[in-house]
């Protein structure tokens, strides 16, 4: 079993809420989905529009950004960039 799984999603359960409004998602649109274990054993899922699942990537950087050890983050995103330089170089 996975710890979480997420994707982008064509349909959604008629009724199913997004995490980040709490309006409904219509069947036609496209959704994100989060299905993960929560820290008590079960398993949870979050569904969000693709504007609310951005709007909250962007709120969750902020954040972090904000925090006094951003450093961590920035080192990381450093490496991450650094990794996908060498794949285009060598492509």
């Amino acid at each position: 079993m996975t710890v979480c799984e997420a994707g982008v999603k064509g349909y959604a359960k008629k009724g199913q809420l997004c995490y980040v409004c709490a309006n409904e998602i219509m069947r036609s649109q496209q959704h994100i989905y989060y299905s993960g274990h929560r820290s008590d054993g079960k398993e949870g899922h979050i569904f969000l529009h693709m504007e609310c699942a951005t709007i909250l990537s962007m709120r969750l950087i902020h954040d972090v950004m904000l925090d006094d050890n951003a450093n961590r983050v920035v080192h990381t995103l450093r490496d991450v960039r650094n990794v996908f330089q060498l794949q285009r170089e060598e492509e």
